[in-house]
Formats: structure tokens, C-alpha cells, sequence
């Protein structure tokens, strides 16, 4: 019964989108989205591959492309299955295809921890665990690089050890490895391990504070949506979209010594890094640590609410002057 509905979702999808193409090599099922290095969307792919039409194909996203009929589309602005400022990407194929799994509240609430609640305490003891081995296994090979065939058998290895998570101790999750799956994962792939440090430079937020210091034109792009932009921001960061990207104005970054995008986690921020040195800027470096969320932990300024621009962009200015008086530890309350 659950395959008779989940086979439905994919007629009725294509049928909503006008028809789309179905059938790839081996008669595979294909499945669209924009290329992305986050837990939701690997999350979903192996949803996808494992659960929903086993073996299906992925196809990304040209850069310049929005829409494709080409496949089912999902985790982009126009798919039925994306996420929001609620929902992940992978809750939405799991309604949408009435997905059952073994430990699928504690999938569902894992992914939700990771990337939709970013700012409150997360609900499971170990999720942060489970990112911080996440971001191990693409730092072995570099985001950019790291295999599909590593990434499925990374959430397999979660799958299997969920029963016994709970359980852990926060000492005994810190040190947890198990996840990430053995090198021979990526023997067949023929992919060069390239640290991400080697992709894109990565610089401490109190580096930053110095290049500002010494009067070094500092640009912050901002790839989040605009609904959270205006929410907060780094004081002076401009809003620019990943998918905007092709009509971007690049000569506008010419003048900069540096240019650090971000998002909250920097998932999306590495993304734009390595699209931006595609364009040909090459001064792009990344925030540690990571992300919105990152500048936020250490005490910086933003822009939000109770902070115009204006006042944001002096309490960078002597934080660039003082970071000692502005910084405070990754852990502290």
C-alpha cells in the first residue's frame, strides 16, 4: 500500500508540473535539485535513493536554472518538497511520499535540530553530535568533493546506530566516529581528497576583526532569503541569493580586499564561496566559526530590530578596534 502511494505522489507531481521526464538510464527514476551541502538536502537524497524509488538518479541544477521538467523537483524555490522557515525539505518528501521508517520522529526531529532550529536548544542530546560528524566526513574530502556514495553511507551508519544514540552520554557522542564510513567509500568514485580549507579559506572571526582593523575593504554577503536577512544580519552585508547569482553584478566585488558569504551554518556560505571563485573571485574566505550563528556565538554585532545599520556598523568598528572587548568564547552562554 505505502508503494502504491508513494508511485501516486510521483503521477500526480509530474501531472501538477505539466509532465516531466521520468525515466533515465536503467530505467531510474530522476529527482532535481540545486547542487547544496547541507543535512537536509543529503538527508533527503538518501530518503530519496533509499526509500522512495530505490536507485533513482539526482540531477542538479545548472547554475542558471531555476526549473526543469526533466525530473521531480525538490529542495528549490519552485519544488512542491522544500523547505521553510518551518519545515525541512526532508519532512516535505516524507509527507508528500507517506514515507515509514524505522526511528523516523527522531530522522525527522534530527534534521529539524540541524537546520530549521538554529538558535534554540536542540531536541535530541545528540544532534550536534551527529553534525559535527557530518562536517568531519565532507572536511575528509572537502564539501565539494565528497562522494554520494559516502554521504549514503553515512546516514546508513545513522540509521543503524539511532536505537542506541539516546542512550549515549554527552561525553561518549563527542567522541562518537562511528558514522562516518570507511575511505573505501569513495573507491570507485575516483575523487581526489581535497580538504575544504584547501576549496575555500576559512578565517577566524577575530582575522576578520584585524582586516577591518587595518582598513581592508571587507564585503559580507548574506545568501540567506530576504525574510531573514531583514531579520538580523552582519552590520553592511549585502543580500544576494545563490540563485540570483547568475545576474549578479560581479564587477561590485572589485574593489574588495575580501569577500566572506555566510549563511546561518555556512552550508549555503561554502556553496556561494565556490561559485563566486568560479566567477573569478578569488578573496573569498569563509567564517570561523561558522556562519551567521558563528558570529553570533562569539558576541559580534548585527543589524536587526533594535540595531539600525548605522549603530550596527559602529559597534563593528570598535569591535574591529577592541575584538577583545567584543569577543567571548564559542561556548560561552
Amino acid at each position: 500500500m505505502a508503494y502504491f502511494v508513494r508511485v501516486l505522489a510521483v503521477v500526480l507531481v509530474c501531472f501538477q508540473l505539466s509532465g516531466c521526464d521520468l525515466i533515465a538510464s536503467e530505467n531510474k527514476l530522476i529527482f532535481v535539485t540545486r547542487p547544496g551541502m547541507g543535512i537536509d538536502k543529503w538527508a533527503s537524497i538518501w530518503l530519496i535513493k533509499q526509500h522512495i524509488a530505490t536507485g533513482a538518479d539526482i540531477l542538479w541544477l545548472a547554475d542558471n536554472e531555476d526549473t526543469t521538467d526533466k525530473g521531480i523537483m525538490f529542495d528549490t524555490e519552485k519544488s512542491f518538497y522544500k523547505r521553510t522557515g518551518q519545515a525541512s525539505a526532508f519532512s516535505a518528501l516524507v509527507e508528500g511520499f507517506n514515507i515509514e521508517i524505522a526511528y523516523l520522529p527522531e530522522f525527522l526531529q534530527l534534521v529539524h535540530d540541524v537546520e530549521i532550529n538554529y538558535w534554540g536548544p536542540s531536541e535530541l542530546t545528540y544532534s550536534d553530535a551527529v553534525e559535527n560528524q557530518f562536517r568531519r566526513l565532507q572536511a575528509e574530502f572537502g564539501q565539494e568533493k565528497t562522494p554520494m556514495a559516502c554521504y549514503m553511507g553515512f546516514f546508513d551508519n545513522l540509521a543503524a546506530m539511532m536505537p542506541e544514540l539516546q542512550s549515549k552520554s554527552i561525553e561518549e557522542l563527542n567522541g562518537l566516529s562511528v558514522l562516518v564510513p570507511a575511505s573505501s567509500c569513495a573507491d570507485n568514485a575516483q575523487i581526489e581528497k581535497v580538504p575544504r580549507s584547501k576549496l575555500v579559506a576559512e578565517w577566524p572571526i577575530e582575522t576578520v576583526l584585524k582586516a577591518l582593523q587595518q582598513g581592508q575593504k571587507v564585503i559580507f554577503m548574506d545568501v540567506r532569503e530576504p525574510d531573514e536577512f531583514a531579520e538580523a544580519h552582519i552590520p553592511g552585508a549585502i543580500n544576494v541569493q545563490i540563485r540570483d547569482l547568475p545576474d549578479f553584478n560581479f564587477s561590485s566585488l572589485s574593489h574588495a580586499d575580501l569577500v566572506v558569504p555566510y549563511c546561518i551554518k555556512d552550508f549555503r556560505g561554502f556553496e556561494m564561496a565556490r561559485l563566486l571563485k568560479q566567477h573569478g573571485v578569488n578573496n573569498v574566505a569563509l567564517l570561523r566559526p561558522y556562519g551567521f550563528k558563528g558570529w553570533k556565538t562569539v558576541g559580534m554585532p548585527t543589524t536587526n530590530a533594535k540595531t539600525s545599520e548605522d549603530m550596527a556598523l559602529k559597534q563593528l568598528s570598535n569591535c574591529a578596534n577592541q575584538p577583545q572587548a567584543c569577543l567571548k568564547p564559542e561556548n560561552a552562554s
